[in-house]
């Protein structure tokens, strides 16, 4: 460990410690101070701390509270093994995640996780943290195995910076000495006024997302995908893996303008074109329309002009998710 990582330990050690302190929780090194100068009514004192800590930690949900990561996404994945890897995992590290299995690598999910069936696609647990770096898949019965606690399918909705307690979706009240917040992003939508809850729309964030795509591609005959960055490219590669009818629409002149000079952007193009794909440069989305099913049917552009489809994919930015700490003014 180097000495910065040993210094910041050595902080995060020291504020879990003043933290279980200003609980009244009892601490056996305290103790023995105070016992040196305070005589045998020490010990009855001690006693009644002791006793007053159990019945605070009972209303408290979360066996392991040292240190608190609020998302199980797949930064708290590798801080996980961090954590391990320094000794500060077992017995006192909790994780708190809205999903329903422990952090993974999301990139797999806009790429062999859309793959057709006869393809093999990519499925977990195959491509849990950390074998995006190479390192340990980490499984729920690694988290287990390594004394850290999980809680799934209960994502934070509320924290008391004084009191330094979470509660989460289900009611549960949880204590932190020391808190990581690890909520990362989420897809930023179309509004809604515009088609962008339509069903057939989809947006990819994690697993239920991306099966929820998949379900779509398996039916659907015309997609139409709006973006022109990576994740837009990744998805409609997978699409052409389904004999999809696809279709691109962006505002920019090229596609990944961000990464591509023009000469090759136009290289990649060509590539997906030979592959059936279709491109709208320069355009923008006015709304998407629904069919007399309810379904999205068409992407109606500013220009006026229709490009159809029965499923549509959209990723244009994302956005931090920070909800449950705005209240305490961070």
């Amino acid at each position: 460990m180097t000495s910065a990582l040993r210094q910041k330990a050595a902080q995060m050690a020291s504020a879990a410690a003043a933290a279980a302190a200003g609980t009244g929780c009892y601490s056996q090194t305290s103790w023995a101070l105070r016992r040196l100068g305070a005589g045998g009514g020490a010990l009855a004192s001690a006693a009644t701390r002791r006793r007053n800590c159990s019945v605070a930690a009972a209303v408290f949900d979360n066996q392991n509270r040292e240190y608190v990561i609020v998302g199980g996404g797949n930064a708290a994945g590798y801080a996980a093994r961090t954590f391990v890897e320094h000794g500060m995992a077992d017995g006192r590290l909790c994780i708190v995640s809205k999903e329903a299995v422990p952090p993974y690598e999301r990139p797999a999910l806009t790429k062999g996780y859309l793959f057709p069936p006869e393809k093999k696609p990519a499925r977990l647990p195959g491509f849990h943290t950390c074998v995006g770096s190479g390192g340990q898949r980490q499984t729920a019965e690694w988290y287990k195995e390594n004394g850290i606690e999980v809680l799934y399918e209960d994502p934070v909705e509320a924290f008391d910076g004084k009191t330094q307690t979470l509660k989460t979706s289900s009611g549960k009240i949880l204590k932190c000495g020391s808190l990581i917040i690890s909520t990362g992003c989420a897809a930023a939508r179309l509004p809604e006024k515009i088609g962008g809850d339509l069903p057939g729309v989809h947006y990819i964030r994690d697993v239920a997302d991306a099966d929820s795509l998949v379900s779509s591609l398996g039916k659907a005959k015309k997609i139409v995908v709006i973006g022109g960055g990576y994740i837009g490219m990744e998805v409609a590669a997978a699409a052409c893996g389904w004999n999809l009818d696809t279709t691109i629409i962006f505002p920019e002149d090229h596609i990944m303008p961000r990464l591509f000079t023009p000469s090759l952007a136009k290289k990649y193009e060509e590539l997906y074109e030979q592959n059936g794909v279709k491109f709208v440069k320069g355009a923008l989305i006015d709304k998407l329309d629904a069919g007399s099913d309810g379904r999205v049917s068409s992407a109606i552009l500013k220009d006026g002009s229709v490009v159809e489809a029965d499923t549509g994919y959209c990723w244009y930015r994302s956005k931090t998710i920070c909800q449950p700490l705005r209240s305490c003014g961070s």
